[in-house]
């Protein structure tokens, strides 16, 4: 059997990309836009109950699993087999995926965070990193793809009958193999730091997962309100944004080098900041520096968030491994939240002409 390592970053991929992709397949349904809030509602459950109850962990994760094959199932029979059903199964559908991607989220970080080797922490990184951001760009692109075309129904039903049954089998086979996939680290633990430090890179994580919920959010409204560009080439180009931003973590698993990471930190959120509000000021520079500028922001945020997240988990507080990653999911989803009020205003003032 592959490794649960393995298991668990293709459960990961598979739920992203279903995330990534639904918005442009069924982006008329009613129901499944009034859902999307218990999405988050699935994730904040799932973080509280590892930072106030880390004993039960291997409950949560076993409810993860659960969580998984029930959306498995739920996305076969919903969007695969377009059987109805009445708004509330959507809503069931909506808290237990995020139930699930908040768990799968969880284990797949505490993987990538036990070592205490510096370059190993790094690289295990990186490599999570870049299994997420890949799922988000290849739902963005075959989205994209697939909602273009006025034959759209059929291969958008197997996509997501495939996505529904592998996330069925790998929940399946997660919960079977699970134990404690890893060895002892022969290098002694991190002492725990201070409180303050750990705020602080929570305060990094924030910022700059603000920085890209609002870009994720603002230049495709920019990008149709201004150029009237059709939402699959807006996919499309999201879709290299965050390729970009996948392999931008491989490459910048070391930050920008003798700099260090609070540097690089600074470096990554300012390009980003500048790309974003070139794109915004210039929506109509055409395909070619449209595709360049947000390749180049997703290389700027990569660098910012390998920077931060290295930050975080160097300060070692909390000590216990899976508080500490349901900590800096904690960061993560307030800059999320935090970027798309800032998307909302920022919506508001073009509306009233500013832009």
């Amino acid at each position: 059997m592959p490794s649960v390592n393995l298991l668990t970053l293709l459960l990961r991929f598979a739920n992203i990309f279903f995330v990534a992709t639904a918005p442009l397949l069924w982006h008329s349904n009613a129901a499944i836009l009034r859902s999307t809030p218990l999405l988050g509602l699935g994730a904040i459950l799932v973080v509280t109950w590892v930072i106030y109850r880390p004993a039960a962990v291997p409950r949560v994760l076993t409810l993860a699993w659960a969580s998984d094959a029930l959306c498995g199932v739920l996305l076969l029979c919903l969007f695969g087999l377009r059987l109805a059903a009445p708004p509330w199964v959507y809503g069931a559908f909506a808290l237990a995926l995020g139930v699930g991607m908040a768990g799968t989220e969880v284990a797949a970080m505490r993987m990538a965070v036990r070592s205490s080797h510096p370059p190993e922490l790094r690289s295990r990184i990186s490599w999570f990193s870049f299994t997420k951001a890949l799922g988000v760009g290849s739902g963005f692109l075959v989205g994209g793809a697939v909602a273009g075309t006025p034959r759209a129904a059929v291969p958008a039903r197997v996509l997501v009958a495939l996505a529904g049954a592998g996330i069925v089998a790998l929940s399946a086979a997660i919960a079977l193999a699970w134990a404690d996939p890893d060895p002892p680290d022969p290098a002694p633990p991190l002492e725990e730091g201070p409180p303050q430090a750990a705020l602080a890179g929570m305060g990094l994580i924030a910022l700059n997962f603000a920085v890209i919920n609002l870009a994720n959010a603002l230049i495709p409204y920019r990008l149709s309100q201004a150029c009237s560009m059709p939402k699959e080439w807006i996919g499309v180009l999201l879709a290299v944004e965050a390729y970009a931003h996948a392999f931008g973590t491989l490459v910048f698993r070391n930050g920008l080098g003798p700099l260090g990471d609070r540097s690089s930190y600074a470096v990554g959120l300012a390009g980003s900041v500048a790309l974003l509000g070139l794109l915004v000021a210039f929506p109509r520079c055409g395909p070619g520096a449209c595709l360049t500028l947000l390749a180049g922001l997703g290389l700027t945020s990569a660098l910012s968030y390998m920077a931060s997240t290295i930050r975080f988990y160097a300060c070692g507080f909390p000590r216990a491994i899976f508080p500490r990653v349901a900590v800096q999911k904690l960061a993560s989803s307030s800059g999320r939240a935090m970027g798309s009020w800032l998307a909302w205003r920022a919506v508001a003032w073009l509306d009233r002409g500013g832009g």
